[in-house]
């Protein structure tokens, strides 16, 4: 599934992150939630983790674009955005 980011971030090399890619989620991704907190937390760490992102890009991601991303994320499940 591909995003286009309504507000790029900039990524280590100093390119501009414009279109993230998440993969469909496995196992892995579903332990890595085991110490999430939040269901915030959780939806940050599956972005970072389906999106091959370093934690320190989303949190440079603007709201509008998390919140577009956690919702691809939840539809993943089955879920309500």
């Amino acid at each position: 599934m591909r995003y286009t980011l309504k507000f790029p971030v900039d990524n280590p090399d100093g390119t501009a992150l414009t279109v993230v890619e998440l993969r469909r989620p496995k196992g892995r991704d579903m332990r890595a939630l085991r110490s999430a907190q939040t269901d915030l937390d959780k939806s940050l760490v599956l972005i970072a983790n389906l999106a091959s992102l370093t934690p320190a890009q989303v949190d440079e991601m603007d709201g509008e674009d998390i919140t577009a991303l956690s919702g691809i994320v939840a539809d993943f499940f089955g879920g309500p955005r």
